[in-house]
């Protein structure tokens, strides 16, 4: 495998597994809330794996397609741990705006 190939393949990998897990996160939210409490730093954790993943792109040259995702990524991640985990807050319900907009986007 080229260099690209292997860039490529890792992007893919990521992408396809940080979904699964992602949709775990949110299904076990809504059906199954003992297990995302206890288990719901997996998501942020696998999330900011994007980190590393998008500097090796961009450090190497590769096409931004390939290194903004894993970026922005990981920025959801780190603000994902910090609403939830370190300083956690009631935002969902009822909704606070000002937290739920910069969540989604």
């Amino acid at each position: 495998m080229a260099g690209s190939e292997v860039a490529v393949a890792a992007f893919a990998a990521f992408g396809v597994t940080s979904q699964a897990v992602l949709v775990c996160f949110f299904v076990a939210r809504r059906w199954w809330l003992p297990a995302a409490e206890r288990f719901g730093w997996l998501a942020p954790a696998f999330a900011g794996l994007g980190l590393p993943l998008g500097l090796w792109h961009l450090v190497g040259g590769e096409s931004r397609r390939l290194w903004v995702g894993p970026l922005l990524m990981a920025a959801w991640a780190l603000f994902e741990a910090y609403v939830d985990l370190w300083r956690p807050r009631q935002w969902r319900w009822p909704i606070v705006w000002s937290v739920a907009v910069r969540y989604f986007l």
